[in-house]
């Protein structure tokens, strides 16, 4: 995806929406390991001309990284009570 944003995005950028459009799929399309990374590119080619958009797609970096700790804390939440639920059935089975 970083490749594909280095090629496109410099070729958008007299359109300023259609830049962020672009640049929020890069976002939602990146792996994680590669945002930072796709952020910091951004941020030294692009900065000086959007600022308010490069905001924008920090703060949605930043929101889906939280989006996606709060969904792996679920998924551990539900994994424990699922354990718990059992164990509790295996209790009840054993003094009944």
């Amino acid at each position: 995806m970083l490749e594909y944003a280095k090629k496109v995005l410099p070729q958008i950028l007299a359109w300023k929406q259609l830049f962020k459009k672009e640049l929020m799929k890069c976002i939602n399309w990146a792996e994680e390991s590669e945002k930072k990374e796709l952020y910091s590119w951004c941020h030294e080619n692009f900065f000086d001309i959007y600022p308010d958009i490069l905001i924008d797609a920090r703060l949605l970096i930043y929101e889906s990284k939280k989006y996606k700790l709060a969904e792996l804390k679920l998924v551990k939440t539900d994994k424990i009570s699922k354990e718990h639920h059992l164990a509790q059935k295996k209790h009840e089975k054993q003094f009944s």
